[in-house]
């Protein structure tokens, strides 16, 4: 542990320094500048403190021991080749989305990576090839609107599952290049999605969309064997784009969905999976009750206010009237 109150960590202050096996930072520190601990093949365990922004350019190169590694919400800057070649990584990297850049190859031949989670907001910077070689990537979680994170891992060829889940109308990328997916998982909540021509091509796929699909093209799936398709949505798709898959096994909707038919094929199951239903619209007979009712409920106050009227009118003459005989009386006896 570094018991000093530092702010940063000079350039090449631990290069190569094989005594090192525990790192645990002050909380005052802001800044570890370039090649600060690059080759330090025994350094196994890092906790970064709340209050760190920057990691510079090679600053954990080649820290071939380290095997988890967890960033601070603070973290804005994780510079070039910063965890290049750190071979014994295998823990899920959480990138969020105070991440504003990600540099060069700042975490190629990270071979053992098996899942990274990303919240990056839109206005991140990515270098070049930031994850080249992180060649046994299994799972790619998206939990923001960036969905062009998925292009950096176009030579990935994989990933088992990836999960999306964004809030706004996109057209999603092709993942035909991915021939090991085999779990689909989009959210896109009330927004809608187009997906683009040959979109998946793997085989025994499972495919699951919350949310609507503004089109879907018929050639989306001619290269994919889908065992199982969930929509839980209240729109339906026209298209035969499951029709025209290598095969669709199963296709399941919710209790709400309007049609028989998804894709051009029968639909095998209604299950609850979502808690999508459909607005309550009404008749026009309905429609015509409520308006009669209202102008009912109007005219009604109408004629209470024109009954009343007249009886404060009549009660006034009547107060006038009695007025007018008392003093006659009081006058003339």
């Amino acid at each position: 542990m570094i018991n000093v109150p530092l702010q940063e960590i000079g350039e090449s202050a631990f290069f190569a320094n094989q005594k090192i096996t525990i790192l645990k930072f002050p909380p005052t520190l802001i800044t570890i500048k370039n090649e600060a601990f690059s080759n330090c093949l025994n350094l196994e365990s890092i906790e970064f403190n709340e209050g760190l922004k920057v990691l510079g350019n090679y600053s954990f190169k080649g820290c071939i021991s380290m095997t988890t590694l967890i960033f601070p919400s603070t973290l804005e800057y994780i510079g070039d080749h910063c965890f290049a070649a750190c071979t014994s990584l295998t823990n899920n990297i959480n990138l969020h989305n105070n991440i504003k850049f990600i540099g060069d190859n700042a975490f190629s031949s990270c071979y053992n990576i098996i899942s990274i989670t990303s919240y990056l907001n839109n206005d991140v910077y990515i270098g070049y090839n930031p994850f080249l070689c992180v060649n046994y990537l299994k799972k790619l979680i998206i939990y923001s609107n960036y969905l062009n994170f998925i292009n950096l891992f176009s030579e990935n060829q994989f990933i088992e599952r990836i999960i999306l889940d964004f809030h706004q109308s996109a057209t999603l990328p092709s993942l035909s290049h991915l021939e090991e997916l085999n779990n689909l998982s989009i959210n896109c909540h009330n927004y809608s999605i187009t997906l683009p021509s040959n979109f998946i091509s793997s085989e025994n796929i499972s495919v699951s969309i919350y949310g609507n699909i503004k089109s879907i093209p018929d050639d989306s799936f001619t290269d994919a064997n889908i065992s199982v398709f969930i929509y839980c949505s209240l729109s339906s798709v026209k298209g035969d784009f499951l029709k025209n898959a290598k095969a669709c096994q199963k296709i399941i909707v919710g209790p709400y969905y309007s049609g028989k038919t998804f894709g051009g094929l029968k639909i095998t199951s209604v299950e609850n999976i979502c808690e999508l239903k459909p607005s309550k619209k009404l008749s026009g007979g309905a429609i015509a009750g409520i308006t009669l009712a209202a102008i009912a409920v109007v005219a009604g106050f109408a004629v209470g206010f024109v009954y009343i009227y007249k009886i404060r009118k009549t009660q006034n003459k009547i107060d006038n009237k009695i007025a007018l005989e008392k003093m006659v009386f009081e006058d003339f006896g």
